[in-house]
């Protein structure tokens, strides 16, 4: 568009002004003048083809990082080598084994636009993700989704994956300096013994009636069983506790916020207790009809 009558035409990297100002906190973060805080760090990213690209050569080569071993950095839609989502298993996969066969020292992993990450250790483990709830009334520094979006109070609670990465970024000195690893931090965390996620497609025309119906009868569903709880400290969808029978765990029920699905997370301190857990939810899914439930079936006749 032309300019207006008498005024000016700006132009601008708003890429780099951003870029620069992740280099600037970090610095800040880690409490050093020195340039080159991150020289002697191995850090490679998946970028997955997305957006997240820029991270290696405006952010860490700046600070000094060797990121000899970053992969598909090129941005292209068709996402020729792995969809770039931390929440899909292929794309872990693909950066946890990067990381052991480069003996880097930090993975990175993006989503398409860069407002997920998720950081993979020296030893290929996934640092997982602590979730606190932004409430009302409650003085909450994070809110984290287990899809990996994360939001800081101190980051204009902005779901900002690169603000992530540059927050751990900041840790590995201070943890270096006591002879510790961001592995080490986690070490002593619980782990689930089972982790699942299944997507169910709603087909229905009204997409957010639909998924929300199924909702309230799952409710009415869980109350007629034994050994199900349905949890009242929740925020989204319905969380359900199972115990005796089906081990000790709990899954979660809720729409996506982007795409016309049903969301089923599940996790157990016991192995095989998902299959239980599933094969008593089965009959429930299967009578709604415009609900596709190929991903129950398929993990449930799996050999």
């Amino acid at each position: 568009m032309p300019g207006v009558k008498g005024g000016t035409i700006l132009t601008t990297s708003l890429l780099d002004d951003y870029a620069d100002d992740l280099i600037h906190k970090i610095k800040v973060g880690i409490h050093t003048q020195n340039e080159k805080p991150l020289a002697g760090y191995k850090i490679i990213v998946d970028a997955g083809n997305g957006a997240g690209g820029f991270f290696v050569e405006k952010v860490l080569k700046p600070l000094g990082a060797n990121t000899e071993g970053s992969q598909f950095l090129d941005p292209d839609g068709m996402f020729p080598n792995h969809i770039p989502n931390p929440d899909n298993e292929e794309a872990m996969h693909s950066i946890q084994a990067s990381v052991l066969k480069q003996q880097a020292d930090l993975g990175i992993i993006f989503d398409t636009d860069v407002d997920r990450s998720a950081i993979v250790d020296a030893n290929g483990q996934v640092i997982n993700k602590m979730i606190e709830l932004n409430n009302q009334g409650i003085q909450t520094e994070l809110a984290i989704e287990t899809s990996g979006h994360a939001a800081f109070k101190e980051n204009y609670c902005l779901d900002d994956g690169a603000y992530v990465v540059a927050k751990l970024l900041m840790l590995l000195q201070k943890l270096a300096a006591n002879h510790q690893t961001l592995g080490e931090l986690i070490a002593t965390l619980k782990q689930p013994a089972e982790v699942h996620e299944l997507r169910f497609q709603i087909k229905a025309n009204d997409v957010q009636t639909y998924g929300n119906q199924i909702i309230s009868d799952l409710e009415v569903f869980i109350q007629q069983q034994k050994d199900m709880v349905i949890d009242p400290e929740n925020e989204e969808g319905i969380r359900t506790n199972v115990f005796n029978q089906y081990g000790n765990g709990w899954f979660l029920l809720r729409m996506s916020l982007h795409e016309p699905l049903l969301v089923l997370q599940i996790e157990n301190d016991k192995q095989t207790k998902n299959r239980h857990v599933l094969k008593t939810l089965e009959p429930f899914f299967q009578q709604f009809y415009q609900l596709d439930d190929k991903a129950l079936k398929n993990y449930l006749h799996q050999k």
